[in-house]
């Protein structure tokens, strides 16, 4: 994914994103990726059920409600990105809900 860079750039520039936030969404959007590469996918190709079954892939592996919900805000906004930037046509993250963590 060339976008990461340019995204980052967004966000400090256009976002004004605090560092924090910044760091946090690019952690959550290089692990989404690796996720991606290991299901054979680009951020390009990701469709909705993709995003939704990585959702449920986070809350599986023990993250918290506060991780996944962050983890899919990242995601909307990156996927936000890549539609202002003409990459993609919709954004498949939106609609995509957290699922609450049965406990």
């Amino acid at each position: 994914m060339d976008y990461l860079k340019e995204y980052e750039s967004y966000l400090k520039t256009e976002k004004k994103a605090s560092l924090n936030t910044l760091s946090s969404y690019l952690r959550d959007i290089h692990q989404y990726a690796g996720w991606l590469e290991g299901e054979s996918l680009t951020a390009e190709q990701a469709n909705q059920a993709d995003v939704e079954r990585y959702v449920k892939h986070l809350s599986g592996k023990g993250k918290s409600v506060a991780t996944v919900t962050r983890s899919l805000a990242s995601m909307k906004s990156f996927y936000n990105f890549l539609v202002s930037e003409q990459i993609l046509t919709v954004n498949p993250a939106r609609g995509v809900a957290a699922a609450k963590v049965e406990r």
